[in-house]
């Protein structure tokens, strides 16, 4: 599993857990993948940003991966520029 299908999948985890109906968000916006590996990053950034908007508690739930992949990113960026 790479590490983006990784992160949806646990992002996806998380709002199902917090009680937001994930398949149905995401047929409503348009995504037809059956898999969280098969979500696109433009469809998974439209679910987060959704959820952003229309449900702020399910949100909160999936703020520290959503962090966690941030300051992993920034990392990443960083030690390639000291490379």
């Amino acid at each position: 599993m790479t590490e983006r299908s990784n992160a949806a999948t646990n992002v996806l985890y998380m709002l199902r857990k917090a009680g937001l109906g994930v398949r149905v968000c995401l047929l409503m916006l348009g995504a037809s993948a059956s898999t969280a590996e098969e979500l696109t990053a433009p469809e998974i950034a439209a679910l987060i940003r959704y959820v952003r908007l229309n449900e702020p508690k399910a949100f909160e739930s999936i703020t520290t991966p959503l962090m966690n992949l941030l300051i992993r990113a920034g990392e990443v960026r960083a030690s390639d520029c000291a490379a």
